[in-house]
């Protein structure tokens, strides 16, 4: 009976971020997406986000890494930067390996959050037509999309990148 509760609840969970996904998407292409950006410590942040997700990272005997730049702050929409790194946090536990590892770092006035695992990353042939998804968003220059760093993941040369993506995101 517990096992068929837990089963229960997980799938709630799973459809309901599934539903909130949705509609951010749906609110993100109409430009109606509200945005409220607050102050927030970048190492609190990441201690909330993956406190969700420990659990289930014990369960599947892997382990959520922190390492944030002490007092590092941020001025973020937390809801929407909490929803983006707990999708990124649920793929590494879904489809990566090893510890889920999360940085946090401040260079220049802008802020770098990073999650990464040991998995394999996209398998061949798929990062382009994701790739692809991301440049079709940043052409239409949504209002609460501020930046984007692009690492070594991005198969595109230099040049080819540069022309492909709108000049406001740093490269």
């Amino acid at each position: 009976l517990r096992a068929a509760l837990a089963s229960a609840s997980e799938e709630v969970d799973r459809l309901s971020r599934l539903a909130e996904d949705l509609l951010v998407l749906a609110r993100a292409d109409q430009g109606r997406l509200p945005i409220k950006r607050e102050p927030v410590e970048l190492s609190e942040l990441l201690e909330r986000v993956s406190g969700r997700f420990a659990q289930r990272a014990r369960d599947a005997g892997r382990t959520i890494s922190i390492e944030a730049e002490p007092g590092a702050r941020a001025n973020v929409d937390v809801i929407r930067v909490e929803q983006a790194l707990g999708n990124l946090i649920d793929n590494g536990l879904c489809h990566g390996a090893g510890e889920v590892r999360l940085t946090a770092s401040r260079r220049d006035g802008l802020v770098r959050i990073d999650v990464s695992d040991g998995g394999p990353g996209f398998a061949d042939g798929f990062d382009a037509e994701a790739f692809e998804e991301v440049l079709a968003l940043l052409r239409r220059e949504p209002d609460w999309l501020a930046g984007v760093a692009f690492g070594p993941q991005v198969r595109m040369d230099l040049p080819a990148l540069r022309a492909a993506v709108p000049a406001r995101y740093p490269i």
